[in-house]
């Protein structure tokens, strides 16, 4: 009996032991997954133009500038332990324009900015008069602390501001698909015989004089369109979680429409744009793309037709590319084309 017993409890105590070493295996396998690092995709953070002789595309990423080609990537300027990008410009097919920051330990925080003339094959610095520019978007609005300009030609023209204590942007990219000419919408805050102003300020690329000069909270404003000679803005109430379009009437903001969706609050997100031919503005949402009829104020919801695989991707911005084909970035690192001259057509993807 006793060494049965003695029997029995050594068969438990070694199942005791068989079990506590499975389960420190089982942790030690979930462990390890659980502290791996998760692989990455590159976030593209703005598609930035076409060059039509190569077929090549360019656009800005987390750790870079890229072009695509032929289902080839290609990094053209990186963003790495030597030095962050900051911005990047396509004045037009070949010639490229990218700001990048210094990270190394003598000329931490500088930023420099280089020049292509042969689509990315090569580049050279470029001095300017203007000291420490802070950002650059991809229609060709710079700025630093005090100012802000517009890039062409290798040189950077002051807008017509007053000395500003900070700058901030309000709408990284706006095309007007009538004409072609590309806008930006900034708040600044600036330095008054008083004391300090909160402004808004829309400005046309190519003209140092503001085209609007407001006093106002931008805080809540994240997109931006010209059409027609009229000023709409993407405006979402946070506090009661509702996304509308408002209208620049005269120097006052007015509400013009309720989207049916809520908007993805971005401060250098525009993901909105304009096709005549079309003749609606088309504001992608958080889910899905809300369509507005300008002349009858109509609000008509997309899940499917041009909107369907992207309805629910966060996308960077819309760029037009030729005739109504928009080019649209995504930050999963993929472009996509929507013909919006057939908008019952699915998106392409662009390899």
């Amino acid at each position: 009996m006793k060494k049965a017993i003695i029997i029995t409890l050594a068969i438990v105590l070694f199942s005791a032991i068989m079990v506590a070493c499975n389960i420190d295996a089982t942790l030690g396998i979930y462990s390890e997954v659980a502290q791996s690092t998760p692989s990455t995709d590159v976030v593209l953070k703005e598609y930035l133009g076409y060059d039509t002789t190569n077929s090549k595309y360019f656009y800005l990423s987390d750790d870079g500038v890229y072009t695509l080609s032929s289902s080839t990537t290609k990094k053209i300027i990186a963003s790495d332990d030597n030095q962050r990008v900051v911005g990047a410009f396509m004045e037009s097919e070949t010639e490229l324009y990218v700001l990048v920051e210094s990270k190394l330990k003598d000329k931490m925080g500088e930023t420099t900015l280089k020049y292509s003339a042969n689509a990315g094959e090569s580049f050279d610095d470029i001095a300017t008069s203007a000291a420490g520019l802070k950002g650059m978007l991809s229609n060709g609005f710079c700025w630093n602390d005090s100012r802000i300009y517009f890039l062409k030609d290798g040189a950077l023209t002051e807008f017509n501001t007053n000395i500003c204590n900070s700058i901030t942007v309000l709408s990284a990219l706006n095309s007007d698909s009538e004409t072609e000419d590309e806008y930006a919408f900034f708040s600044l805050n600036e330095t008054t015989d008083g004391g300090t102003t909160n402004r808004f300020y829309v400005l046309k690329y190519g003209e140092s004089a503001p085209k609007k000069n407001l006093e106002g909270d931008s805080t809540y404003y994240c997109g931006f369109q010209y059409i027609g000679g009229e000023f709409y803005f993407l405006y979402k109430d946070t506090s009661k979680n509702l996304s509308y379009v408002y209208k620049l009437n005269g120097d006052k903001f007015e509400q013009f429409v309720k989207l049916n969706f809520n908007l993805k609050f971005s401060k250098t997100q525009n993901a909105t744009f304009y096709d005549p031919g079309y003749g609606k503005l088309v504001v992608k949402c958080s889910t899905y793309f809300d369509e507005v009829y300008l002349d009858t104020q109509k609000v008509e919801s997309v899940k499917n037709k041009y909107a369907s695989n992207i309805c629910t991707a966060d996308i960077t911005n819309f760029k037009l590319r030729d005739a109504q084909v928009y080019v649209v970035g995504t930050v999963n690192s993929m472009l996509y084309t929507i013909d919006m001259g057939n908008p019952n057509n699915t998106p392409v993807q662009v390899k």
